[in-house]
């Protein structure tokens, strides 16, 4: 009988899951920010519109306009509050993670550095600067989540505009937090696939071996 233990995984099937969904609905959410500021700006397709209407000999109202812009682009922020809505289930399922693993806080800010770079060919200041980057991603994904919600439910929570505005803020200040970071994520992962660890990226796909 081979009573050989398996070598342990560096990611279990949970965490696996919950990293690619993550990913690609983070991708989701900025894809509709980044079309909120291009092709669905309001205030362009407005000119547009006004343009070609004043070419037919059509006006139209300011408000009737902003109605008109605001009707096109809502198909897509539909996509953004869906997209936000799983984001917010994916932090649930990964405080479920959390909890069934039994990791302590320290284990949960360290392991992102210790296993992705668990080789010595990494500078003390990198690791530290990797395990940083990661709290505040998770700090940063919890507000996110918590922002979206209330400005989802600003008319059923009775918020007025000037208390909206900080919430706001911090949610936009956030959106350029995770453009960078999945910048960051993806240079960082790309580097390390070619240079210093390779195999990271089938790692997080098939779960690798420590």
């Amino acid at each position: 009988m081979d009573t050989q233990l398996k070598p342990k995984k560096k990611w279990n099937a949970g965490h696996r899951i919950w990293h690619w969904l993550t990913f690609l609905t983070i991708c989701g959410i900025l894809g509709t920010v980044l079309l909120r500021i291009s092709f669905f700006n309001s205030k362009r397709n407005g000119v547009i519109i006004q343009n070609i209407l004043e070419k037919i000999n059509i006006q139209i109202p300011v408000d009737s306009l902003k109605n008109l812009t605001h009707a096109i682009a809502e198909p897509m922020w539909e996509w953004h509050h869906r997209l936000g809505f799983i984001l917010v289930l994916l932090v649930v399922f990964r405080i479920i993670l959390f909890i069934y693993e039994k990791t302590d806080i320290k284990s949960l800010f360290t392991n992102p550095s210790a296993i992705l770079f668990n080789k010595d060919n990494y500078s003390v200041i990198h690791k530290i600067a990797v395990t940083i980057l990661y709290a505040f991603f998770y700090v940063a994904t919890i507000i996110m989540s918590i922002t979206g919600i209330i400005l989802q439910l600003k008319e059923s929570l009775g918020m007025n505009r000037e208390t909206l505005r900080p919430i706001m803020e911090m949610h936009e200040f956030l959106t350029v937090f995770f453009i960078l970071f999945v910048l960051a994520h993806i240079i960082g992962i790309v580097t390390a696939e070619i240079k210093k660890e390779p195999g990271i990226v089938s790692d997080m796909i098939n779960g690798g071996r420590l």
